[in-house]
């Protein structure tokens, strides 16, 4: 009988210390953590996935309830080998992902009669069903095999980011009205991660306070009776919430091949209720709130991945979250109570990863994986807050500066010559299509997007100093080259934009123009920082 136990079998990709890239089982994973860089995929949902499946793990045998148990396991620099190895020997069937009566995240009541569709819909980057092509050209008609590790790993990452829609029914005992399926709790938010130096301090410092005996209900999946329910209800607890399963699913094996897998089935499974509060049990992503909800709408949604806009330009909002506006993830916090009760370091120093798609409606839009340097001086520090925020807002203010000149670049260029009785004003549908194809912003944004993260841990490490005016220098020297850099960024995309139209009298004439109005819009700028609107000028 053929079995694909994911505890002992390599499923999971990773990069060990010196570099070298190799798969290894869940019991490998967890026991070997120390030694292994990181979880790696060309997917960034695979990798949030995976991380989340093991902290489950991790919550479900260790919790941490409190700082002081969780410093303890910081200063072993392992997991608890003989706790795990228990645990494995206990559950080891409800890992396998060919298990007769309970596969693995899978319900065994999905039959060859039930119409199994190609592999093709589980990965998010095919052309499959709703998903429009990312990466590949598969159709619904030509989709790969599977092996049963990659299987696994689209498996796990589909229960995660499953989006609403259209999915299916079970021929045997369901109704065509039985098909609509809803979106797993995680599936539009990113999920951001704090990443240490190997898995196991990355997996740790995103294991947030978690209490098992407060929890007795809160169960992992394979912990579960194994027929797989349908409909609403509310999640138990992080684990349940982290191992959640929004699709009842069967994998079938290919006909010449056992090995390998061909076909699945795909039917809804459990939805949250609307009004759902996830602020308790999701640790991993951050929240907006709305104020102007309506009564039958939710007053939050997690933050999401946009594709016009890089995470940086939000970092504010996910690093220190923003009364009344947005909350951040409860990792952030825990870290935070973590330097206060001396567990860690003050010059403590991660990275901030974060990872999640750029969805519309029922389609896949994009994916992206970015990184932001945190440390403990950013996380405590009220200062380093406050410039924070007036460092975006610099930012964006000085983009609005640049996109009003861009577009009084393209309006000199295309206005009519001067006749009398005749309006000079160019069309403004031309205009906006003109400016928006010279690419000011775009470039401007790509420029600044390698020097926030030197402003970044700027911040961080001004707060190692011991004086306070110390501190406040080096956070003004670091504000005072961010500004320089903003500010250069903003005329070298203005003249990026210009560089093509002043081939002629009209052109020069235009930019001169546009050139003279960007100057005045940026030193209104300036004199608005200056002026204390901003928190950055009220110190200086």
């Amino acid at each position: 009988m053929l079995t694909f136990n994911l505890i002992r079998e390599p499923w999971i990709c990773c990069v060990a210390l010196d570099g070298q890239t190799r798969s290894v089982g869940l019991a490998e994973a967890l026991a070997s953590s120390q030694e292994i860089a990181e979880i790696t995929d060309e997917s960034p949902l695979v990798i949030a996935s995976l991380h989340r499946l093991l902290l489950a793990i991790l919550h479900r045998n260790i919790g941490p309830p409190d700082t002081e148990t969780w410093g303890r396991l910081w200063r072993q620099g392992c997991f608890p080998p003989a706790l795990l190895d228990t645990y494995w020997t206990k559950w080891e069937s409800h890992f396998d992902l060919f298990h007769d009566t309970q596969p693995f995240y899978q319900s065994a009541a999905i039959t060859e009669s039930d119409e199994p569709r190609t592999t093709g819909i589980l990965e998010f980057h095919r052309s499959s069903g709703n998903n429009a092509t990312l990466v590949d050209h598969t159709t619904d008609d030509r989709s790969p095999v599977m092996t049963p590790a990659k299987a696994a790993r689209a498996l796990v990452t589909h229960q995660t980011f499953a989006l609403g829609g259209t999915v299916g029914y079970l021929k045997s005992h369901e109704k065509d009205a039985d098909k609509r399926a809803w979106d797993a709790p995680a599936a539009r938010g990113a999920v951001c991660l704090l990443r240490g130096a190997n898995l196991f301090q990355t997996l740790l410092l995103n294991l947030a306070e978690y209490d098992m005996a407060a929890h007795p209900c809160d169960l992992p999946c394979w912990e579960r009776v194994p027929s797989q329910g349908r409909g609403e209800r509310t999640p138990d607890g992080r684990v349940d919430l982290f191992t959640w399963q929004s699709r009842r699913s069967r994998l079938f094996r290919q006909a010449s091949d056992a090995t390998q897998l061909d076909r699945v089935k795909l039917v809804p499974g459990f939805h949250v209720p609307l009004m759902w509060n996830p602020f308790r049990d999701e640790s991993l992503q951050s929240f907006v709130l709305k104020r102007d909800a309506k009564p039958e709408e939710r007053p939050w949604f997690q933050y999401r991945i946009s594709p016009e806009r890089a995470v940086w330009r939000d970092s504010s909002a996910i690093v220190h979250g923003i009364e009344g506006e947005t909350r951040r993830t409860l990792t952030l916090d825990w870290i935070a109570q973590l330097i206060a009760d001396g567990e860690l370091p003050i010059d403590f120093t991660c990275r901030l990863e974060v990872l999640g798609m750029a969805t519309h409606q029922q389609k896949v839009r994009l994916w992206r994986r970015e990184q932001l340097p945190v440390t403990a001086g950013i996380l405590k520090d009220q200062r380093c807050r406050e410039l924070l925020r007036s460092a975006l807002k610099h930012a964006d203010n000085t983009n609005d500066a640049l996109a009003a000149a861009t577009k009084r670049l393209a309006a000199e260029i295309l206005s009519p010559p001067l006749i009398p009785n005749v309006s000079n004003k160019a069309d403004p549908t031309r205009v906006d299509q003109l400016a928006d194809s010279f690419g000011a912003e775009i470039q401007y944004w790509s420029s600044l997007t390698t020097a926030f993260p030197e402003f970044l841990e700027c911040l961080g490490k001004s707060q190692l100093l011991i004086h306070e005016d110390a501190r406040d220098d080096a956070n003004n020297a670091g504000f005072e080259v961010w500004k320089r850099h903003v500010q250069t960024s903003a005329l070298d995309a203005f003249a990026g934009a210009a560089s093509g139209v002043t081939q002629n009298i009209r052109g020069l004439r235009a930019h001169a123009i546009a050139e003279t109005d960007l100057r005045r819009r940026l030193a209104v700028v300036a004199r608005k920082l200056l002026g204390g609107d901003d928190a950055a000028g009220k110190r200086r």
